[in-house]
């Protein structure tokens, strides 16, 4: 699979930013993981926070205990 040049760059300033060159692959894959873990699951919550008012408008306090579970 072809991955194109400026993907790469975008990455491996990632790394850079987060010290991984010093590091094991082990260590590697799993900051990777996490990053990537970290950033899908907040897109999710996101989404999932504003189809949950947009369907329930009238409810505002559900909101607030739907959330707080």
């Amino acid at each position: 699979m072809l991955v194109p040049a400026w993907i790469t760059k975008f990455k491996l300033s990632l790394y850079k930013q987060k010290g991984v060159e010093g590091k094991t692959t082990l260590q590697r894959l799993f900051l990777f993981f996490i990053s990537y873990h970290t950033a899908i699951s907040t897109i999710i919550y996101l989404v999932n926070y504003i189809e949950y008012f947009r369907l329930n408008k009238n409810h505002l306090i559900e909101i607030h205990y739907f959330y707080r579970l």
